[in-house]
């Protein structure tokens, strides 16, 4: 089976959790996909058309916008695990506009969990306020009601080994999705392209962590920051995250982080390599990258 492909069982976690598409609303604005997540066109300007849009299909390969089959059965799998408790803990790093939470949050609003605690970081101020936008508008009115209790926190800042000063570049944030956070401001990009840059907080996985008890599911897309993110947090992870999604950027950082996860004894459900085209006249591997690697990781230990 290759990885753009899924077995009978995925499939069918993505139906449990299906809407019908005549309960989605087509909402002025914006799109809705199929679990109910409703995402501005602002996010995606060349989406048409403008009076709202129902892409209700199943993510077989992807959605055909941001998220493929195995990022959202993560998300799904980790919310079926919490149903019997009722509540679920989620956090997204190099969240954008914290699809993946609000996901989370949408879901399990919807499945009448009692508590819904998300945390998105972003280190792009635009899309961190979008982030919040998006959350408000997708929960806002779930959390007005008496129930579910939904607590959201956001951070602006980038994921790091080290809480420490970084520089993130300035961006069109609805057309360049691949920003990555530096230790030294340089005149290009690790792409090769000439772009600005400004200061941001660097934070340690523990401080951004640190009001949570424990995580349910995580998701990280921090531009080739993964692997050594990784090796600096691996006791927290063991300790406190029971399920993780990673977008990977490089061939290196993929084989690094199975080799890293296989010595903390934890279990790889799903991997597809990135996509990538040599090229001399990139200054980098992750450069290169035209298609993100994804790696989901299960904690057996909690």
């Amino acid at each position: 089976m290759s990885a753009a492909e899924i077995c009978n069982s995925e499939r069918e976690i993505l139906e449990r959790f299906r809407v019908p598409e005549a309960q989605l609303p087509k909402v002025p604005g914006y799109f809705t996909n199929f679990i109910g997540v409703e995402t501005s066109f602002v996010v995606f300007p060349d989406v048409q058309p403008r009076g709202g849009r129902i892409f209700g299909d199943l993510p077989i390969p992807t959605d055909g916008l941001y998220g493929g089959a195995h990022e959202y059965i993560s998300l799904l799998q980790a919310i079926e695990r919490q149903r019997d408790a009722g509540e679920i803990t989620a956090v997204e790093i190099g969240a954008g506009w914290g699809p993946w939470i609000t996901a989370a949050g949408v879901v399990c609003a919807r499945l009448g969990f009692r508590r819904i605690e998300l945390l998105g970081v972003e280190a792009d101020p635009y899309r961190f306020e979008f982030m919040r936008q998006h959350l408000e508008h997708n929960l806002g009115k779930y959390s007005r009601a008496e129930k579910p209790e939904i607590v959201c926190r956001t951070v602006c800042a980038a994921a790091w080994t080290e809480n420490t000063k970084l520089f993130f570049p300035v961006i069109d944030p609805s057309r360049d999705h691949g920003g990555a956070a530096v230790t030294e401001t340089s005149a290009t990009d690790y792409r090769g392209v000439a772009i600005p840059h400004r200061a941001v907080n660097g934070l340690k996985l523990e401080t951004i962590c640190e009001p949570l008890d424990k995580i349910d599911y995580m998701h990280w897309d921090i531009q080739g920051a993964e692997l050594d993110v990784a090796f600096s947090c691996h006791e927290f992870l063991s300790a406190r995250v029971k399920s993780l999604f990673i977008g990977t950027h490089s061939p290196r950082m993929e084989g690094g982080l199975i080799q890293l996860f296989h010595k903390m004894r934890w279990d790889l459900l799903h991997y597809k390599p990135c996509v990538f085209k040599y090229d001399l006249a990139r200054p980098s591997i992750e450069g290169m990258v035209i298609s993100d690697g994804e790696l989901v990781l299960s904690n057996p230990h909690l």
